[in-house]
């Protein structure tokens, strides 16, 4: 991944200015790369599957909580100042509030409920597939209590656009991103600063 380029930065990290310019640039390089992901998308029905969900899921599990959060708010800042960083290369307040809104917004919880399950577990397939799957659960709850305010439809309609057809999908990116996510960490960590993947 190019991110970690950034963490070998030749700065002295005695230096607190040089600290958070490096964290500053990993936190640049991953939300590029979930901006990627982000245009890799299907559409279905009214809601579309992208790849936001494995990029957020495969930074959180690898990263720590302040560099995971700070991706997911950089990536939301962007957007909603009008950068294309959303699905099909979309950005600005009407798309942030639009009726995909709570999904992106949904990422916030996403983390936190991975953190929190992964905490001091941190090299854990089992405890790494258990954040995932409970942050997707949360972004998709999230989601569909946005969607129903924004649409005004019934609950079962709403769960037929906007969960029913991620079940399948997000199941499989939750693999991947544990899997991906845990292998990854226990390659860099043995290269890189242990701060970026625990602190």
């Amino acid at each position: 991944m190019i991110a970690v380029l950034y963490i070998y930065l030749p700065f002295s990290d005695s230096i607190p200015a040089m600290i958070y310019f490096k964290h500053f640039l990993l936190i640049v390089a991953l939300t590029i790369f979930l901006s990627l992901c982000a245009q890799i998308n299907i559409n279905i029905y009214e809601i579309a599957i992208t790849g936001q969900t494995f990029a957020v899921g495969l930074i959180a599990t690898m990263f720590n909580k302040k560099i995971s959060f700070g991706v997911v708010f950089f990536y939301i800042f962007l957007g909603a100042v009008g950068f294309s960083v959303f699905s099909n290369a979309s950005g600005g307040y009407s798309v942030l509030f639009a009726k995909t809104g709570g999904y992106i917004f949904g990422f916030i919880f996403y983390v936190l409920f991975l953190h929190i399950i992964m905490n001091k577990n941190r090299l854990s397939y089992t405890y790494a597939f258990l954040g995932n799957f409970i942050g997707t659960i949360a972004t998709l709850i999230f989601g569909c209590i946005w969607l129903m305010c924004y649409l005004d439809k019934s609950l079962f309609v709403i769960l037929k656009i906007g969960l029913y057809p991620f079940i399948i999908p997000g199941f499989i990116k939750i693999c991947l991103s544990t899997l991906f996510g845990i292998y990854l960490k226990k390659i860099l960590i043995k290269i890189f600063d242990r701060k970026y993947f625990f602190v």
